[in-house]
Parts: structure tokens; C-alpha cells; sequence
């Protein structure tokens, strides 16, 4: 870890998922994809320091995607929509991380689902719960994996970022 960063004391994966779906509903999208767990990862400083970027500049970078995609299929920049109002995720208490997965669920797609099943696997291994697994599993995904997409719309150098992030896993 940095001087600066700390591990997060009561990291629970589905608080990802959590903050994950309040993105995706900010956008519009009626389910939880692997470019929203990004964005609910990013909530994270230590993360966010690993990737080299902050929430705002990804949400840009989605939204400038979603603008290429359009404008692909014919509808062209006059089409621009209001960003959804979300709840602003707050300070959870270890315990009441279920009742907020289940109140205003949103499936997750099944690679959103693959990536953090993936992740669970290796928390159960080491018996640590740590934000970074979840984005070491996303990490590996490639194109045309939205969170592929994202990546490399950041421009994030993806071995850079897990060389990073090994580091945080092995201080914390």
C-alpha cells in the first residue's frame, strides 16, 4: 500500500455490486454489466490510484462509447438524455450489505456475474476479502467485453494496473 491508501476495514463483494447497480441505473440500463463494475469499483481511492483514473473521467469515457454506438446506427448527437438520479452510496454497516443487495435488485449480466463469481473463488482461498480481486478478474477480460472496451478507453496499461494492485494485495 501507498502512505496514503488504506484498505477498506469491512469490504464485502456485493457492496461493489451494490454500488455497481446504483451505475448502471444512473445510466439507464436495466441490468448490472462488467463497464458498471468498473464504475462501482472506481468508488474505491486505492483502485481508482491502481487504474490511473477517477469515476468521473470513466462515466465520461462510457458515455462517450455510448455516443460512438449510437452514432453508428444512425442517431446522431441530438439524442442526449439526463443522467438518472441515483442513490449516492453511503457508509454501510457490515450486516445490512444483503437487504441492500435485495431492495431494488437488478440482474447482473452474465459476465458481471462470471467476474464476481470468479473473484469469490480466490477470496474463499485466501480467506481475505479485498476490492482489488474483483478488479484483478475484470482485468482479464477482453474485447468486446464492455469492461474490456473501458479499459482500454482509459487507457489503462493492464499490467501496470495488476502489478499495482498485486503490490496493494500483498501490503494490506
Amino acid at each position: 500500500m501507498t502512505k496514503h491508501s488504506k484498505p477498506a476495514p469491512w469490504y464485502l463483494p456485493w457492496s461493489t455490486y451494490i454500488d455497481a447497480r446504483e451505475e448502471a441505473r444512473r445510466r439507464g440500463d436495466r441490468k448490472v454489466g462488467t463497464e458498471h463494475l468498473i464504475l462501482g469499483l472506481l468508488r474505491e481511492p486505492v483502485l481508482a490510484q491502481a487504474l490511473g483514473c477517477d469515476l468521473q473521467t470513466a462515466r465520461d469515457a462510457l458515455d462517450a462509447m455510448d455516443h460512438d454506438a449510437l452514432a453508428a446506427v444512425g442517431i446522431g448527437a441530438a439524442f442526449s438524455a439526463p443522467p438518472i438520479p441515483i442513490d449516492e452510496p453511503i457508509k454501510r454497516s457490515s450486516t445490512s450489505t444483503l437487504k441492500a443487495v435485495l431492495r431494488d435488485h437488478l440482474r447482473a449480466t452474465p459476465a458481471a456475474k462470471t467476474a464476481m463469481e470468479e473473484s469469490n473463488k480466490e477470496i474463499r482461498r485466501s480467506h481475505h476479502t479485498f476490492p482489488q480481486q474483483l478488479l484483478l478478474t475484470v482485468l482479464e477480460l477482453e474485447p468486446p467485453d464492455p469492461a474490456a472496451e473501458l479499459i482500454a478507453a482509459l487507457g489503462v496499461d493492464r499490467s501496470a494496473a495488476r502489478q499495482r494492485l498485486d503490490v496493494e494485495r500483498a501490503a494490506a
